[in-house]
């Protein structure tokens, strides 16, 4: 039923060179608004009226009473311009079915294949399908001879598509339209049959018949011959549309466009990167076809296109709604019809269901607005100084309120250093490292050129992703992984903003008069479309723009005086946290006491290899701890336990270990075979003595629990102490249990040209006394002492965060065989040089390989070395690395120490004497240092109440920590010189500069009071030697001769 029902035409007398009459066509339209009432009177409503010239959506409109008529008609005919337009009645739950026609000049006209083009909104579609499988075969027969038969019968030439309506339920089809050209998706019909209809349109006008066209003449032989088609097409528009506010036009501009075809999917589009989409445009850019052997293989290929393409820009496109109508189980089953994309299909998420892809988006759009805000407060001081004006403090918190449709989140944001911001959401925190992501400058200029994203790494999931962010008026936008997120701050209901640019074609609403919400109140003109807008609270509506005036969006459209007494709706809070690694079920269920089993074991593997590699853990923490003293802000339980992670891993024996081992596998391709097999060596044997400390020799069980180590009681003054537990494959009573053994002999490092040396005081058990240790060869091992048990270490009691695996052993009782690689490397140096080696035993004469033949390393081969040559140059990160350890573990920790303190103290010490503020200090250096030096002391002396408690805590640890009061560490250095301050120049002299800095001003004294009490620490005595002193002074008082006991006689 349609406008046109009661107009009648003998088509023998038409001529159909001539077409119909003009009164006949005026006769079957509608001319104003009350033709469509009166129309709409006799069909009956819903009613769609329709522009017989538009398309894709424009000049067309569902009526469903008379109150919409007007408006409907109004943007019809403004849509499409001087176009006919009909009403017909609207049929719903019903499917789009196609058939392209092809007739030539003698008459004859042909179906090509059929068409399934049911997934559409606003009446435009955005798949297509083909050949039809929703109905049989038999109804889809039906329906391409009735297409010919209407094309034949007004005498139509050339290409065409006849558009039906299908209802599933009873197999009845209506014919809707013909278009008379080709339309967007005839690609869907080429590839199923192989044949090329731009091609056959021209030679068909040329006047060539349709079976002297070879390829649609193959099809339809094909055709007639009933074989099944054995393939599948499935064809995707993109548009720039938003699909979650209702496929909503968008416009802006497209900074990266990549579309990664294959040998199933290929496209084509109207724009490239760089291009733009703006208000005159249609919103199809893009259009995708993939192919498959049946339907369910080509939706796949299609989606798995669909998730590789990447567009980036200003604007909005339907591509993550297109996945979601391809995975729907309705389209998998193919139960769809035109109006299941508004019934259906919901493209925005429930508001309160936060899921755990939301909350990342949550995260990473705090991220950035922490990040650009800190980043402009820096630009900001920056400015000021250089402007010569006081500058403010420099921002490192902040607060950050997102709102994503109904739901608010309140995060907490801290500097955590130059490109980490530490996010906090309700007792929940992670830590983010974000990044500016740029590229080279065409041309090959080498200017670098901002990508517009972010390289963001970290967060709830610890992965690596980029990252895009849109900024405007109307909210924050977030692209990352496929998906995009909108976030809003709270919304203002007296301030009516459109969400789209374009042009106010009307107001729908008088100024001043009453709205209500949901009314619409302006019709605006956006791609050639006309679309209403709506207000969200009710009040009265006041213009701010005039008609015909063209704005952006965000732009004050208007403003609503609300009633007196009524509350604006706010946002709900989110009161949940950042999903977390650990389990939430049911402790009791099996799966999960499983899953809890894998995570134990993982975090058993995670602590293996920080104690195996402490390496990385120890460039983090003390990064951390760097950037609290650089004045950025880190949570105070990240910060305690970079301190408790930085203390482990300074101390653990691997370190040195694992530093050497990283500075020889960059080294190692300049070096010559046999330097670097001999260095690999030692620093295997090294590795071998420190992990069977460790005693990860043990079975799994024995190795979780590290409350306490298993240990063997001491030996006896004249018994060889046992040796540790040997490397794997070395057995008892062997040559290599005795080699073993001798290479777990560990040496002191003595702290050279700084004092007595310990081999000169120390003896080794088993060895008589005063006798120094010899290995195997017999050359001497300096200050060789076998691994202590942890029977003593066991009794220590441990200070607060610190693993209690480091006490097990004294952690300076391994050391890096410094002297071992020294010694190789000057011999391979020696060798280039042509110096004669002496051998290790002279009577031996020189070394030689078997059959008596002289290793190259012999004398004689010495002057005749030809191989890979090395500098000093090349071996100098390896020499500041063996220098570093040279004088110890407990040395070198020293010394990070004493770095920290002094990246305190190069801070302070510029403002402890200065009469003047903080900020007018800073601002009198400007002519000394740069301003980016000068953002960065700010920052830092802002920080000082923080720095205090870090140092704080930094002295805590020192005094605690275990290995100080070992006796073999008081054994091993105490007896070395008389107060272990004064090997340690630099740390003691940062202390004594702490303890005398700010002369007693209260800022400083939680810092000054403990420094200055670490330098009081007297050097320990042994117990027996207090015992004497306690005695003798107890007889000095008592006065009494016989209780008299000299200080140095022994006890009895």
């Amino acid at each position: 039923m349609f406008s046109g029902m009661d107009v009648t035409v003998d088509l023998s007398q038409v001529d159909p060179t001539k077409g119909l009459s003009q009164q006949t066509l005026a006769a079957a339209c509608v001319q104003s608004a009350k033709d469509v009432l009166d129309c709409c009177a006799k069909i009956g409503y819903p009613v769609m009226i329709k522009a017989s010239e538009g398309g894709g959506g424009k000049g067309i409109r569902r009526v469903t009473n008379a109150e919409e008529v007007a408006d409907a008609y109004r943007q019809v005919v403004n849509e499409v311009k001087g176009s006919p337009v009909f009403v017909m009645r609207m049929v719903s739950d019903c499917r789009h079915l196609e058939v392209q026609l092809l007739a030539d000049k003698s008459g004859r006209c042909v179906s090509l294949g059929s068409r399934d083009c049911s997934i559409q909104r606003r009446c435009q579609k955005i798949i297509e399908e083909g050949p039809v499988v929703a109905a049989p075969p038999e109804v889809v027969s039906q329906m391409e001879d009735a297409a010919c038969r209407m094309a034949m019968a007004v005498g139509y030439e050339n290409a065409g598509t006849c558009e039906f309506l299908y209802d599933p339920k009873t197999h009845q089809f209506a014919f809707l339209e013909v278009n008379a050209r080709l339309q967007v998706e005839h690609v869907v019909t080429e590839c199923v049959g192989d044949f090329n209809l731009p091609a056959a349109q021209l030679q068909v006008a040329m006047g060539i018949l349709i079976d002297d066209i070879p390829d649609i003449k193959a099809y339809l032989d094909s055709a007639a011959s009933n074989k099944p088609v054995g393939k599948h097409i499935i064809a995707a528009r993109i548009t720039a549309e938003h699909a979650e506010e209702s496929f909503r036009p968008t416009v802006g501009l497209v900074h990266e466009l990549t579309f990664r075809p294959s040998r199933f999917v290929w496209g084509y589009f109207s724009i490239g990167s760089k291009g733009n989409i703006h208000a005159f445009n249609d919103a199809q850019f893009g259009h995708l076809f993939a192919h498959g052997k049946d339907r369910r293989e080509a939706v796949k290929h299609m989606v798995l296109a669909l998730k590789d393409m990447t567009i980036r820009g200003e604007l909005r496109t339907n591509v993550e709604a297109l996945i979601k109508i391809l995975e729907h189980p309705d389209f998998v089953a193919n139960e769809t019809h035109t109006t299941w994309l508004e019934q259906k299909v919901n493209f925005s998420s429930d508001s309160n269901d936060v899921s755990p892809v939301l909350l990342l988006g949550v995260l990473l759009a705090a991220v950035f607005e922490s990040y650009t805000h800190f980043r402009e407060s820096e630009e900001a001081f920056v400015k000021r100084v250089e402007q010569g004006q006081l500058p403010p403090s420099i921002a490192v918190s902040y607060e950050s309120c997102l709102v994503y449709r109904s739901t608010k989140f309140t995060l907490q944001c801290t500097y955590g250093g130059q490109n980490t911001v530490c996010v906090a959401l309700n007792d929940s925190s992670t830590t983010v490292h974000i990044r500016r992501i740029t590229s080279a400058g065409a041309g090959g200029s080498g200017a670098e050129q901002r990508d517009g994203g972010f390289l963001v790494r970290g967060g709830i999931d610890g992965k690596s992703r980029k990252v895009y962010y849109k900024e405007d008026s109307t909210g924050l936008r977030v692209s990352f992984d496929g998906t995009t997120y909108t976030f809003t701050k709270e919304s203002d209901p007296t301030q009516v903003r459109p969400p789209v640019s374009g042009k106010l074609v009307r107001w729908l609403v008088a100024n001043e008069q009453q709205v209500v919400k949901g009314q619409s109140y302006a019709e605006i003109e956006i791609m050639k479309m006309y679309m209403q807008l709506h207000v969200e609270a009710s009040g009265k509506l006041m213009h701010a723009m005039s008609e015909g005036a063209v704005f952006q969006a965000g732009d004050l459209l208007a403003t609503l005086e609300l009633p007196p007494g009524v509350t604006v709706p706010k946002a709900t809070p989110f009161q949940g946290r950042f999903p977390s690694s650990t389990l939430s079920t049911c402790e009791e269920h099996p799966r999960t006491r499983k899953l809890a089993k894998l995570a134990l074991q993982r975090e058993e593997h995670q602590r293996r290899q920080r104690m195996l590699n402490p390496l990385p853990a120890y460039r983090t923490s003390r990064e951390q701890l760097v950037n609290a003293l650089d004045g950025y802000q880190i949570p105070r339980a990240d910060e305690d336990e970079a301190i408790a992670c930085f203390f482990e891993c300074i101390l653990n024996p691997m370190l040195p270990i694992s530093e050497a081992k990283e500075v020889l596998a960059v080294i190692d391709s300049q070096l010559p075979e046999p330097l670097t097999s001999r260095l690999r060596s030692i620093l295997a044997d090294a590795e071998a003595r420190a992990v069977a400390a460790f005693g990860l020799d043990e079975e799994p069980a024995a190795r979780l629990s590290t409350a306490s180590v298993s240990s063997q009681p001491p030996a006896a003054p004249n018994e060889r102490p046992q040796s540790p537990a040997l490397p794997r494959g070395a057995t008892s009573g062997s040559k290599t249990h005795e080699d073993s053994r001798q290479r777990l002999k560990l040496r002191s490092d003595g702290c050279r040209d700084t004092g007595p040396k310990l081999e000169d005081q120390d003896t080794t058990p088993g060895t008589p006394d005063g006798a120094p240790a010899r290995s195997k060869g017999g050359s001497e091992v300096r200050g060789a002492r076998p691994v202590e048990k942890a029977s003593k270490a066991r009794t220590l009691s441990l200070a607060s965060h610190l693993p209690p695996f480091l006490f097990s052993f004294p952690p300076f009782a391994l050391e890096l065989p410094v002297d071992e690689c020294f010694a190789a490397v000057e011999r391979q140096l020696s060798l280039q040089a042509g110096e004669a080696a002496t051998a290790t035993e002279e009577t031996e004469g020189p070394p030689k390989g078997e059959g008596g033949v002289e290793t190259p390393h012999s004398p004689a081969a010495v002057s005749e070395y030809v191989g890979v040559c090395v500098t000093r140059a090349q071996l100098q990160p390896l020499f500041d690395c063996l220098r570093k350890y040279d004088r110890g573990l407990i040395m070198a920790a020293a010394e990070d120490i004493a770095r920290l303190l002094e990246k305190y103290l190069e801070v302070e010490e510029l403002f402890e004497d200065s009469r003047e503020g903080a900020a007018k200090s800073i601002s009198m250096k400007r002519t000394e240092v740069d301003s980016a030096a000068l953002a960065s002391l700010q920052r830092s002396h802002q920080a000082l109440k923080r720095k205090n408690r870090l140092l704080a805590r930094l002295f805590e640890f020192i005094r605690k920590c275990p290995v100080w009061q070992s006796p073999v560490f008081l054994q091993r250095y105490m007896r070395s010189y008389s107060h272990f301050m004064e090997s340690l120049p630099h740390l003691h002299d940062c202390l004594q500069r702490l303890s005398t800095l700010g002369g007693g001003s209260p800022e400083y004294s939680a810092v000054s009071l403990p420094a200055r009490q670490l330098m009081l620490i007297k050097r320990r005595k042994p117990l027996e030697e207090q015992v004497r002193h306690v005695i003798h002074r107890i007889a000095q008082l008592a006065n009494c001769a016989r209780l008299a006991v000299s200080p140095t006689s022994p006890l009895p």
